[in-house]
């Protein structure tokens, strides 16, 4: 039998944002937990935030968005 490869940080990441996302965790606290690792690039980032948004309800996305859009004017 071969020895289990560990899995890339990013999956580890996505997994890790999921469990806080499906426990209801505030979402400063899954950013704080996407922030915390040096290995992952900013591209890597910023793919784990827009997944961590999309599992958000969809009037909280709706917010998120006017949030950003107003910040912007």
């Amino acid at each position: 039998m071969g020895a289990t490869q560990p899995k890339p940080a990013f999956l580890s990441y996505r997994d890790r944002i999921t469990a806080l996302m499906e426990a209801g965790e505030p979402f400063a606290t899954v950013e704080d937990a996407r922030d915390a690792s040096a290995e992952l690039t900013e591209d890597a980032r910023a793919a784990l935030r827009v997944f961590a948004l999309s599992m958000r309800g969809p009037g909280e996305q709706g917010q998120d968005a006017r949030t950003h859009l107003d910040a912007l004017v």
